[in-house]
């Protein structure tokens, strides 16, 4: 610092030298003023001085005095230097000086007499960042011209550190929410973010130091609370719905701006009142952009007496919670594309299954069955059972496949699911089959098209063991809104008097209020032949 020329630089080097340790950004300016008070007293050989300096939130704090009684106090505060009419003045005017406290306007009899030097703690007529006064030299000498220049340098070099300072502190505070912002996303990506909700409320509740927070989500003009956090709201709010329409909510949400209010009590709204009740004051609202549209809003509320919510809170609160959308939007799509991967795989399995297991033990028992009649009589009941066996093996394998697709794998209709069914069994017949389904018989899906497309492999099963045919026939058409089925063959028809299988199949049809039909063509063979009730949307 360049070697003080006056009296004046001397005097202001003292209290220069101490500002950067005083202010500094780790610790409110508020815990400088007692420390400013006794510079300011020490600076103009004054019995008292008093500070104040303005809080973020756009107000002026308590003034903090020193050298001072409570009896002098009392009579600072009757002649209203803190907050009336000598604080408008100097805001005003930038200083003030009053030789005799007792002849001011505002004194009350038997007030002593003293002077007052005040200063406004701005540069020129930009913002005021705070008050300083100064009371009576020591010497009882009045204060002079050169104290008035003193106290305006002060005054603009204790503006400027507070700038300075607030400037340093709001990037803190910005870069404190931005690392915020990316701790979220990282851990909202993680494998252990499975409550999204509850991980973004309660970083902004600590972030906007807050004691409530509230996550509302919309859907339509209905509005849900789906958490909460602080003062025992968690089981209050958590889970209420209400009408979205005509609200603080509703405005913010049209209009896509944050907003804040100094007190709850100032609005009319049976929402806020739900959210907030008695106990909070300060509020503000963050409405959460998704990628195409508002999804909710954040509420945050402070206690009743707090200090209110500030621009330098909205605008990093603001763009946290925008991010915090986004981040929801992208966890929900994950768990999309993580369950499209589940389902995928899945389908895989199950076309495994069927494609490749299901049909060599399905070749297998047909093997078994073309076998059968070239065997003995005692080897004849094993292989039986063995094929049996690989029955019971595929329909469990297909009811596996069942659970394991996704319903729109297992929804194929009957034209398709038949068509598959002849084309596996062509090869075990020696012939490829007849499939004549007329539309809309084809079209028909959902269970009457799985269970009949049961029924006709289990035909087809039975006339590649027992048949000899030569021909199959499989025909479906829909009349008088009933589907008819018909599954014929020219084999050798039924010879054995075991009706289990047959049974089973009648009972598919029951199932769907229907019938089956058993008979025989005149050219010899069997023909089976199903009638189903179709509902009206099926016809």
């Amino acid at each position: 610092m360049a070697t003080p020329s006056t009296g004046v630089d001397v005097r202001l080097c003292r209290v220069l030298d101490e500002l950067p340790e005083l202010l500094r950004s780790d610790r409110p300016p508020s815990a400088a003023l007692p420390r400013i008070a006794d510079l300011a007293r020490e600076l103009f050989d004054a019995r008292s001085a008093g500070v104040t300096f303005l809080d973020h939130d756009g107000s002026f704090g308590p003034m903090i005095y020193s050298g001072l009684g409570a009896a002098e106090r009392a009579t600072l505060s009757r002649l209203s230097v803190e907050k009336g009419q000598i604080s408008q003045t100097l805001r005003e005017r930038g200083l003030l000086r009053i030789d005799d406290l007792s002849s001011h306007p505002d004194a009350a009899p038997g007030t002593p007499a003293g002077s007052i030097l005040g200063v406004a703690l701005r540069i020129g007529r930009r913002r005021t960042w705070g008050l300083l006064y100064v009371a009576d030299r020591l010497d009882g000498k009045p204060f002079s011209d050169e104290d008035e220049a003193l106290a305006a340098s002060l005054g603009r070099a204790l503006a400027a550190a507070l700038s300075s300072n607030h400037l340093l502190r709001d990037a803190l505070h910005d870069r404190r929410w931005m690392r915020a912002a990316n701790t979220m996303m990282r851990e909202l990506f993680s494998e252990d973010a499975n409550e999204p909700l509850r991980l973004i409320c309660d970083r902004t509740r600590e972030l906007a130091e807050a004691d409530v927070v509230a996550m509302v989500l919309i859907d339509g003009e209905q509005a849900e609370i789906r958490y909460a956090r602080g003062l025992k709201s968690e089981t209050s709010l958590r889970g209420r719905s209400f009408d979205a329409t005509e609200t603080w909510l509703s405005r913010v949400l049209h209009e896509g701006q944050a907003q804040v209010v100094p007190s709850l009590r100032d609005i009319d709204d049976p929402v806020l009142e739900e959210l907030g009740g008695a106990r909070l004051g300060p509020a503000m609202l963050l409405p959460l952009h998704g990628a195409t549209d508002v999804l909710g809003a954040l509420f945050l509320g402070r206690e009743v007496g707090a200090p209110r919510f500030t621009a330098a809170d909205l605008e990093p609160a603001s763009s946290f919670a925008d991010q915090a959308a986004v981040s929801l939007e992208l966890a929900a799509a994950r768990q999309v594309g993580e369950k499209l991967r589940l389902l995928e795989e899945r389908n895989r399995i199950a076309r495994d299954l069927h494609d490749n297991v299901i049909q060599r033990l399905y070749a297998t028992g047909m093997s078994l069955q073309l076998v059968l009649p070239k065997v003995g009589e005692e080897i004849r009941p094993r292989i039986e059972m063995g094929i049996q066996t690989l029955d019971d093996t595929i329909r469990q394998i297909r009811n596996t496949i069942l659970t394991l697709r996704a319903p729109e794998e297992i929804g194929h209709d009957l034209g398709t699911l038949v068509a598959n069914i002849a084309r596996e069994a062509t090869p075990l017949l020696g012939f490829q089959p007849l499939v004549a389904l007329e539309p809309p018989a084809a079209e028909v899906g959902g269970a009457i098209a799985n269970d009949l497309s049961a029924c006709i492999r289990e035909g087809l099963s039975n006339i590649v063991r027992h048949a000899r045919a030569e021909a199959v026939e499989i025909r479906g058409w829909i009349d008088g809104g009933r589907l008819h089925l018909v599954l014929v063959d020219d084999g050798i028809g039924i010879r054995s008097n075991r009706r289990s299988g047959l049974d089973n199949l009648g009972k598919r049809a029951q199932a769907h209020g229907g019938t089956m039909e058993i008979g025989a063509p005149d050219g010899g063979g069997t023909q089976l032949t199903w009638h189903i009730p179709l509902p009206t949307r099926s016809a």
